[in-house]
């Protein structure tokens, strides 16, 4: 459900702009950087997952007293999302800056019914192999960082995330019902690792130049509870240049394997609202997922703007089994609607796969 994290971020953002009057800001705090906004709004979106959404949402967002006007606004989101395909997803995501941003403390906190397509394994899986599976999830993630070399702005920390899933019967006779694959009865992952990040950005929401990039690995096993045993690392970089008189190009590159006893709900996927826009999220998975995309923002008037989109990715059962040959092409293009001072964007794309599409009705940049 990754996936669907943009959209649940600033959904409400959206509607603060559309309905001030929902929304209201503490008037005992003079100071303009310890400003807070609390809302409660309906939210709509839409994806190819989804397909049209809809629920309510709650916004906290605002900065710590002490903290000066450069530390970035802090957000806790709440989220109750229920979709014409029968799925709901019940989500709350902090996202903390404390002592001027020495500490980032990130967290996921979700339950949800999402009934979505599996297509099996690998960088071919075949489109007639699809069938419906309806996994049942819970999930828990946190992640506390501390600035370690502030020149760099370089963070280091710890993360765990603790997930249990079940299903509603298979399909007599599909791919989960044969038991060929791990994890199709269901269980419990429990992981704790570490991370890193350099954050250079210099707007969280719509950056115009600087980068942002993270590695974590995290460690799955029964010592925590969990059923399965395997190893997860990720890699996350990406850099934003200026150009012409306020365009931006973005650049992103993301990789992420899975060694070990992986159950399939864990591997790495591709697809989805952000990267490799026009698939599924999920159409292809395996142990390794690698991916590139460039994106140019370039305004149009006031609060308006247009994007444009490449990208390639593709899976693979190993490192070494990533080749050009198996590269997915991802094109597109989008418009833009800034819908908050932060930098918050209404963002409205269509992408195209190679024999497929997505249009996606979303909030935020892809990335």
């Amino acid at each position: 459900m990754s996936s669907l994290n943009a959209l649940y971020r600033l959904a409400a953002g959206l509607l603060l702009a559309l309905a001030p009057a929902v929304s209201f800001a503490a008037t005992d705090t003079p100071p303009a950087s310890s400003k807070k906004t609390i809302i409660v709004i309906p939210m709509a979106y839409f994806t190819p997952e989804t397909s049209l959404a809809g629920g309510i949402g709650g916004l906290l967002a605002g900065r710590f007293s002490g903290s000066d006007r450069t530390t970035r606004p802090s957000s806790v989101l709440f989220s109750a999302v229920y979709t014409l395909k029968n799925q709901f997803t019940i989500q709350m995501k902090p996202e903390i800056y404390l002592k001027n941003e020495a500490w980032v403390i990130n967290g996921n906190a979700e339950w949800s019914r999402f009934p979505t397509p599996f297509f099996g394994l690998g960088n071919e899986a075949p489109e007639e192999a699809s069938e419906t599976m309806t996994p049942i999830q819970i999930l828990t993630e946190v992640q506390v960082l501390k600035r370690i070399v502030p020149r760099w702005k370089l963070y280091a920390g710890v993360m765990g995330v603790y997930e249990s899933y079940s299903f509603r019967a298979f399909a007599s006779g599909g791919l989960l019902a044969s038991g060929d694959y791990r994890g199709s009865e269901g269980g419990a992952l429990a992981g704790f690792g570490v991370t890193a990040r350099t954050d250079s950005r210099d707007n969280v929401f719509s950056p115009r130049r600087g980068r942002f990039w993270q590695a974590s690995a995290v460690f799955h096993g029964g010592f925590l509870g969990g059923d399965y045993r395997f190893t997860k690392i990720k890699a996350d970089l990406r850099s934003y240049v200026p150009f012409a008189s306020s365009a931006v190009l973005g650049f992103q590159i993301k990789l992420e394997t899975a060694s070990g006893d992986v159950p399939f709900m864990a591997l790495p996927k591709l697809g989805g609202d952000s990267l490799m826009r026009g698939y599924l999220k999920g159409r292809y998975c395996d142990r390794v997922f690698a991916g590139f995309q460039a994106e140019a923002r370039v305004p149009i008037s006031g609060r308006f703007g247009a994007a444009v989109f490449a990208g390639l990715g593709e899976v693979a059962g190993s490192p070494g089994r990533l080749s050009l040959a198996g590269l997915k092409p991802s094109l597109g293009a989008g418009l833009r609607v800034r819908i908050t001072d932060e930098g918050n964007t209404l963002r409205l794309d269509y992408g195209f796969g190679r024999r497929s599409t997505g249009f996606y009705v979303t909030v935020n940049e892809a990335f």
